[in-house]
């Protein structure tokens, strides 16, 4: 069952029979199951189901209303993210938003949970940084500091680095206080974050090394 493939302009029944899509919803059991007289056979998504459609999640709305092509249907692409995985919240902004506006400094979700301090700041190791499935990076305590710009995660290299500085990352991570904060000469090359939008050459920088405590 199911492995029936109905010729071209036809649709087909739950049962595997073949119709022509112009009986699909028209008040007369053609399939002879009523498969094709089902409650909300009106709805331009479920006429696209009947007939095979490949336009269905093929990233142009065919529907009035893009119901053939919604997050809920089809997910968001690879490279993107929604705004509810990251809020969970429902209502939050109902698009797929493509990775570099994670962390740009501008909020493109309702929530704002785009530009959250726990998806743009952690610590952890100079090479690996470790997510979630939901973009959240681990909780660690300790480790390099590193912040996401543009949906890609850096080694933070500053200069003039303060100690208050270090209080107010740990703080806004979750944590009660700072333990240690090292400033590093970088391992390869860095760039002061500062300047990664501008394409200006940065001047010397030192990466934080930090230890927070709850």
């Amino acid at each position: 069952p199911g492995l029936c493939i109905c010729p071209e302009d036809h649709g087909k029944c739950d049962n595997n029979v073949c119709v022509p899509n112009d009986s699909f919803c028209d008040g007369k059991d053609d399939c002879g199951d009523w498969s094709d007289e089902k409650e909300g056979c009106n709805d331009c998504l479920a006429k696209m189901r009947f007939s095979g459609s490949k336009g269905i999640c093929d990233g142009i709305e065919d529907c009035p209303n893009g119901e053939d092509e919604t997050v809920e249907l089809c997910g968001c692409p690879t490279d993107h993210f929604h705004c509810s995985d990251l809020s969970n919240q429902a209502n939050d902004t109902n698009i797929c938003q493509p990775m570099e506006r994670l962390c740009d400094g501008r909020k493109h979700c309702q929530s704002g949970a785009d530009e959250d301090f726990k998806y743009c700041i952690s610590l952890g190791s100079k090479t690996d940084m470790m997510e979630n499935t939901g973009l959240e990076p681990a909780g660690n305590n300790f480790g390099i500091m590193k912040v996401r710009f543009k949906g890609v995660w850096y080694q933070y290299c500053m200069t003039g680095w303060k100690e208050y500085m270090g209080v107010a990352v740990c703080s806004v991570l979750g944590f009660n206080s700072l333990s240690v904060a090292i400033p590093q000469s970088p391992n390869g090359e860095v760039t002061d974050i500062g300047y990664l939008a501008t394409g200006i050459k940065s001047p010397p920088c030192s990466t934080i090394y930090l230890v927070c405590q709850d």
